[in-house]
């Protein structure tokens, strides 16, 4: 939709005139005009000295944006060459990086004439064709880039767009550098579909004061954030020099919602207001919950988070820096990492996340105990029932008590595995940072249960056989240790396969949802070296269950449902091991430092 689109523009300079194509301006040669604005013309010329194509923007006076933006050096914000003024009348020069392919303005209105059904990477080549058609160049003979568009479904290329301009922005702001400006006319496209930042509305934490910050503010009201448009209307407190990143995040993901969807997040917008009048309608618009568009696709899903946790409101709630928002965007680039922190909404992975941490996660944990403590009792209770019968009794009581107490004390103890994760979870459905304990203990949820359980039926094992060996005194030494082994070999089983089961859960279930906010996560190699260590020693030892416990039963029958259900016990074990790996490579690639986005 074509949106009220009123400009401020900074007052620091006047219109210097149109220059006709043929004529020059000091050692520049106009070859055509690219663009203008309230107080400056853009032209493409050359530069006869060394004979190179530049942008040139001339206009009547010097500001301070020429000086900061030449310090900027990266891949997505248009190179400032350099500067001069013209002693005859004053008029400032500055001349920059040629980019021949246009605007995303001129792209979103290219886009809105195709059917959202029919929008793909290829669409942005065919328009990245069609300008360079019109001004009589052609693009690169090769370029992976351009291949990879061909084969990009739309959300992944607005992602794969939106990912470089956040990471442009975060090297700007880590100079202390604001844009203040972030539009579609302000981002320009190479002949591959690169997007480049340009026309900084310059900004530096160190403002010298709050009038120069207000003398030279700008931006276009269509895109500004909720706080820039309170720093431009006197009747709020918020200041220019309040600004921060998280503004132009915001502008960024308006843009990168238009690009999208083609239209803006609100209706139009009609005004001859005074400015801060229509500033005010905007931010009454901005305070609208936007409604979120229909996604099929894990990709789609995953750019549409971002995009609204962008446009909130509230700025605490968005994305810190701009290396946050490009890790997030980064999942719509792998849609076979999304579906890991963005789940189909009615699919299972949704579904477990809906449930409490603590009941999925005893499931997973408590089942093969109660499964081992079932088959260990009926094995125990035969074996000695077999032998002294007297004790039955005591064997019924014992075991009751001690069952007793070790699954509630199971049970506790898993609540303060998991709490953690509950709360990391819940600060994440709030808009903040999950936070490095709920992080590690994801991580270590696999471990722990495994400790758990282990430690448990250790105890119990030791219990069992000192108190039968007090209390009846025909009960052999040698009774003792079997029963002892019988029972450390079924905890063996509640031991090795809880491991995967939590890890599973923590590392695979939870551990998207809560690093989602950031998307990074330092320590993410060296977590991930421990656990498949700590996976392969867990393997082993479940491979080796069966052989100990061919070597303790005598009983043909007993040995057989022993060996199946330690075999079942180490094909979960394996099937889970071989889960992590895959998995493990799709974390990977999403939370990885900087995602390769040249050669993809």
């Amino acid at each position: 939709m074509d949106m009220f689109d009123e400009t401020m523009t900074s007052a620091d300079g006047d219109d210097s005139g149109l220059l006709e194509a043929g004529s020059s301006i000091d050692e520049f040669s106009i070859l055509r005009p690219l663009g203008a604005g309230a107080f400056a013309h853009v032209y493409l010329a050359r530069q006869e000295s060394i004979q190179r194509l530049v942008a040139l923007k001339v206009s009547a006076r010097a500001g301070n944006e020429p000086r900061t933006l030449a310090r900027l050096d990266h891949t997505n914000i248009v190179r400032v060459y350099d500067q001069r003024i013209l002693p005859k009348d004053q008029s400032h020069l500055v001349y920059m990086e040629y980019v021949p392919c246009g605007t995303l303005a001129e792209l979103v209105q290219f886009i809105r004439a195709v059917p959202n059904e029919e929008r793909s990477g290829r669409s942005l080549l065919k328009h990245l064709d069609l300008t360079l058609t019109n001004i009589g160049q052609v693009g690169p003979e090769f370029s992976s880039v351009r291949q990879w568009l061909e084969h990009a479904d739309w959300a992944s290329t607005v992602a794969w767009i939106g990912l470089q301009l956040s990471e442009a922005l975060d090297y700007a702001h880590r100079q202390e550098v604001l844009h203040r400006d972030i539009k579609p006319a302000n981002v320009l496209l190479t002949s591959e579909g690169i997007p480049k930042l340009a026309d900084f509305n310059v900004s530096v934490a160190s403002a010298e004061c709050e009038a120069e910050a207000r003398r030279d503010f700008g931006g276009t009201l269509a895109y500004m954030s909720p706080e820039q448009l309170q720093a431009i209307d006197p009747r709020h407190s918020m200041m220019a020099s309040d600004l921060d990143g998280r503004s132009d995040l915001y502008s960024l993901a308006l843009l990168l919602w238009e690009l999208w969807l083609g239209e803006r997040p609100w209706m139009d917008v009609k005004s001859n207001r005074a400015l801060s009048d229509a500033a005010a309608v905007y931010l009454d618009f901005r305070q609208i919950e936007v409604n979120p568009p229909r996604c099929k696709h894990p990709t789609e899903r995953a750019l549409s988070q971002v995009l609204l946790r962008c446009l909130s409101f509230h700025r605490d709630r968005r994305p810190t820096y701009g290396s946050e928002l490009a890790g997030q965007l980064k999942l719509a680039l792998y849609p076979e990492a999304a579906y890991l922190f963005h789940p189909t909404p009615n699919g299972m992975r949704s579904w477990l996340l809906r449930m409490p941490v603590w009941l999925i996660t005893g499931l997973l944990i408590l089942l093969p105990n109660v499964l081992a403590g079932f088959y260990n009792y009926s094995y125990n209770e035969s074996y000695i029932l077999s032998k002294y019968p007297e004790i039955a009794p005591l064997f019924i009581r014992l075991s009751t008590v001690v069952n007793s107490i070790a699954y509630p004390l199971g049970v506790f103890f898993l609540w303060c595995c998991t709490h953690p994760i509950s709360t990391g979870l819940r600060r994440v459905a709030e808009g903040r940072k999950a936070g490095e304990k709920a992080i590690h203990s994801a991580w270590q949820l696999g471990q722990r249960a495994a400790m758990i359980g282990g430690t448990i039926w250790a105890v119990a094992g030791v219990i069992f056989s000192t108190v039968l060996k007090v209390a009846h005194s025909a009960f052999t030494n040698e009774d003792a240790m079997h029963f002892l082994v019988s029972l450390l070999l079924c905890g063996g089983i509640a031991w090795t396969v809880p491991f995967f089961g939590g890890a599973a859960a923590g590392v695979l279930l939870y551990y998207p949802s809560l690093v989602s906010p950031t998307m990074h996560d330092a320590k993410f190699i060296e977590r991930r070296r421990r656990l498949k260590v700590a996976g392969g020693r867990y393997l082993l030892a479940a491979a080796m269950i069966p052989l100990l416990a061919a070597a303790l039963v005598e009983d043909r029958s007993t040995l057989l449902i022993t060996l199946s259900l330690t075999a079942i016990g180490v094909a979960v074990s394996f099937i889970a091991y071989q889960r992590f790996e895959t998995d493990f490579e799709k974390l990977a690639l999403a939370i990885s430092e900087r995602a390769n986005i040249r050669n993809k």
